[in-house]
């Protein structure tokens, strides 16, 4: 089991909500747009500078102060993929203290209205026992749900994981 714990943070860091990408038209506009769509109010547009600003993306510099407070505004718009950087941050300790229990909660809420990576997420925390105890039937049953929105980073996870009971390993 914790033997996946090993893999949580290269699927983190390498996915960051890859699973229900913003619009792409805010994606990929410069940042002084992105900057002035989030100031009108634009969710996706303050869902991307949490994104940049997590990961010193795109002309944001990394700034986690700035990341948390886009982050929690694009939440309070109902943004299911602020909800999952937020918890990202929470996960991995960045720009706040790690708390492995709201993670869990901000992948919880995501998660529950079909976000893929936070189920992912939700698989590697049951799976590990990381604020919650072990329990295997929830790793499988969010594991299952991210394969289900065809996600390829869970498919990744469930064919080694295969490979690792045929070894006997699990």
């Amino acid at each position: 089991m914790k033997y996946y714990l090993l893999l949580a943070p290269a699927f983190f860091f390498l996915t960051a909500c890859s699973s229900t990408p913003v619009t792409t038209q805010v994606k990929h506009m410069p940042y002084g747009k992105v900057l002035s769509l989030a100031q009108e109010g634009n969710s996706e547009a303050i869902h991307t500078l949490c994104f940049r600003h997590i990961y010193g993306y795109d002309g944001a510099a990394r700034d986690y102060a700035k990341a948390l407070n886009y982050c929690e505004l694009a939440t309070k718009n109902d943004n299911i993929n602020a909800y999952t950087l937020l918890a990202e941050m929470y996960f991995s300790g960045h720009g706040v203290k790690r708390d492995y229990v709201r993670a869990n909660e901000l992948y919880t809420f995501a998660a529950q209205r079909g976000h893929a990576h936070a189920q992912l997420m939700l698989f590697f925390i049951y799976d590990g026992g990381l604020g919650v105890a072990v329990d295997p039937s929830a790793a499988d049953y969010w594991l299952a749900q991210s394969l289900s929105r065809d996600y390829a980073k869970a498919l990744e996870v469930f064919e080694h994981r295969a490979k690792e009971a045929a070894a006997g390993n699990i």
